[in-house]
């Protein structure tokens, strides 16, 4: 589960209400998701292979904060709330 939840997902808690998020897809598989209940509430992070390319949904709790770092170098710090990106098959 670790691999699934720090890698494909790429969960990763980074301070008391921070997260870094940097999924990392690929493989046979065509979407993954995972989900870790902090004090804060529920941080998730999924993505879905689509034929355009990319969609990554995050979600950030309330008063906490994550760097999302997408597969193709993009990165954005995103506050509470769930937020989709999308990016081309590379």
């Amino acid at each position: 589960m670790e691999w699934l939840f720090g890698t494909m997902c790429g969960i990763r808690p980074d301070g008391e209400n921070r997260f870094r998020i940097e999924p990392v897809p690929g493989g046979h598989f065509t979407h993954a998701e995972a989900s870790y209940r902090s004090r804060f509430g529920a941080v998730s992070s999924g993505w879905e292979k689509t034929d355009e390319g990319w969609v990554f949904t995050v979600t950030v709790p309330a008063s906490c904060t994550a760097d999302v770092r997408l597969p193709d170098g993009t990165a954005f710090t995103q506050t509470a709330g769930t937020k989709i990106y999308r990016t081309a098959r590379g």
